[in-house]
């Protein structure tokens, strides 16, 4: 058989593949190849977009921008709630239920904002029992506990703190009413204002104190002083008819000796509260006199070692 060319098929074909490139299809063989970026800092920012760079406290300064159905958005990172690891995990730590710059947690341990319980807070980060008697006048009865901690709570969407044992004894509900803190009367403590007032002990004032319940059930002390309680977790009552069905477990198990709220705990176990009684108009309500759930009523000029003052500071902003 006779061999034939491409040029003797077509000779113009001769003159294009002279001209075409022997590449063998190996990109090391290329000449003049771009330089391709191997890091972002290689590149050049010609367009002048937006750059973040420093450490995570550079970025908790960047404005958070809240996500809608159009628009991602973005997370503030403020370092409490949420937080950024060394690897650039974001972590949520919970939400805030306390959103005021009272010492604290921000988060509750248990309840809600209408009954509920954030922990307890050293003296040192609100006040000394010595201090606030000083600032509100009150200097009769003898000084104990000053450097308890206060139990912060959340009540009907207040913040309210409690001495977590009574800071002074010896002291009469006229003595604490004289000096306006009864019902409440205002200081101002690291730029904050609290109303500083007794616990209300009965439903009503004046309390039912004829009532089986003594007028107890539904009362501020029941709500707050009994779910920190250890007799909450298992809901054996030294005084049942006193307290409310179904008291929530708080998980704290404070006890009658933590709280002060008899007097194997210390002096100043009946604490004051704020309400009068129906059958007495001289009494007022005592609660913590045989523990947490008990109630009592003494005349109100009554001064011993037994009757104590445990304040209330309630937040005012």
């Amino acid at each position: 058989m006779t061999k034939i060319t491409h040029q003797e098929l077509d000779p113009s074909l001769s003159d294009e593949i002279k001209n075409k490139s022997n590449f063998d299809g190996n990109y090391d063989s290329l000449t003049n190849k771009p330089v391709i970026p191997s890091r972002i800092s290689q590149l050049e920012n010609d367009s002048e977009f937006e750059t973040i760079t420093g450490s995570q406290g550079q970025v908790n300064t960047h404005a958070a921008v809240k996500a809608t159905t159009t628009t991602l958005g973005h997370v503030m990172v403020d370092g409490t709630t949420i937080t950024v690891n060394e690897n650039g995990v974001i972590s949520a730590t919970g939400s805030i239920d306390d959103t005021s710059i009272a010492p604290g947690s921000k988060t509750l341990i248990a309840g809600n904002m209408f009954k509920g319980y954030f922990g307890t807070v050293p003296a040192s980060q609100l006040i000394t029992g010595d201090n606030l008697a000083f600032q509100v006048g009150i200097s009769v009865g003898t000084s104990q506990f000053s450097t308890t901690n206060w139990l912060k709570f959340a009540f009907q969407n207040k913040i309210l703190f409690i001495s977590m044992k009574p800071i002074r004894h010896s002291i009469s509900w006229d003595n604490i009413n004289a000096a306006g803190c009864v019902f409440g009367k205002n200081v101002i403590i690291d730029n904050l204002t609290y109303k500083v007032r007794l616990i209300k002990g009965a439903l009503t004032d004046p309390s039912k104190d004829a009532d089986t319940d003594r007028g107890a059930r539904g009362s501020e002390w029941n709500a707050l002083m009994l779910p920190i309680h250890q007799q909450s977790s298992t809901g054996t009552w030294d005084y049942p008819a006193y307290a409310d069905p179904n008291v929530p477990d708080w998980g704290t198990r404070f006890t009658d000796v933590d709280l002060v709220t008899r007097p194997t705990g210390g002096n100043g176990a009946y604490s004051w509260c704020q309400e009068t009684t129906t059958s007495i108009s001289t009494d007022r309500v005592i609660r913590g006199v045989s523990g947490v759930s008990s109630l009592a009523t003494y005349v109100s000029s009554i001064a011993d070692s037994r009757f104590g003052w445990r304040p209330v500071l309630e937040l005012v902003q």
